[in-house]
């Protein structure tokens, strides 16, 4: 078993309860369907596979119900793998597990898969907290994270980036950027997209982006003289 396999199957043992949901374990009936959660952790192999060269991570807070819950991939929708717009993920047979007639469409993934198409760079998304943290009972909803969740989140995080070892982190809202900071590791902070900070999203992606060219032309032509 790989590593990517075995940090997926490690993923499975997290416990749900009456507010969290673990979409690579488990189905909720009338809502996903059969297999939903194989698909899903299927689903999430083939991406961390297909991006685990990226150099840029950008970590996000928690699964959403009309993102990951149902995708299996960070800041990913249902509609986004229907419609095959990713252009590095279209190759990819990942399946959507709604019962929902139309797909799941998330905003927050709308807005992110779209502005990181700007840029020549392979960026991987991963979440502070991979679970989808819901309301009690209400699988379809958000709430905010818990402490306990933020550490939990983190010790997988660490294990992501022995995995992944992204050369530039950005830090996708105030969750996720406090979190790196108490674990030491440096990240570039930008806005969060939801409710209507789009805007600031752009524009501090935009300077993460000019940061991290800058800082690798400055290493390319260090080596070019060594």
């Amino acid at each position: 078993m790989n590593e990517i396999k075995r940090f997926i199957e490690k993923l499975k043992n997290i416990p749900g309860s009456v507010d969290v949901f673990n979409q690579y374990r488990d189905n909720i009936p009338g809502l996903d369907i059969p297999q939903g959660a194989s698909i899903r952790s299927k689903n999430l192999e083939l991406y961390l596979n297909a991006m685990k060269d990226s150099p840029i991570l950008l970590l996000g807070e928690a699964a959403g119900y009309k993102g990951a819950r149902f995708s299996g991939v960070p800041m990913f929708s249902e509609r986004q793998i229907v419609e095959k717009e990713i252009p590095e993920l279209s190759h990819l047979p990942l399946k959507r597990t709604s019962t929902r007639a139309r797909p799941f469409s998330e905003p927050t993934a709308t807005i992110v898969r779209k502005a990181l198409r700007e840029y020549p760079v392979k960026v991987i998304i991963w979440n502070l907290f991979p679970l989808h943290p819901h309301k009690p009972h209400d699988y379809l909803s958000n709430r905010p994270l818990r402490k306990q969740e933020r550490i939990l989140g983190l010790e997988f995080l660490l294990e992501f980036l022995k995995i992944i070892k992204p050369e530039f982190i950005i830090a996708c809202g105030k969750i996720a950027e406090n979190a790196l900071r108490e674990a030491g590791i440096d990240a570039f902070p930008v806005r969060h997209p939801a409710n209507g900070r789009k805007r600031k999203f752009l524009e501090g992606l935009e300077e993460a982006m000019k940061i991290y060219f800058k800082k690798n032309a400055i290493m390319r032509s260090h080596k070019s003289h060594n």
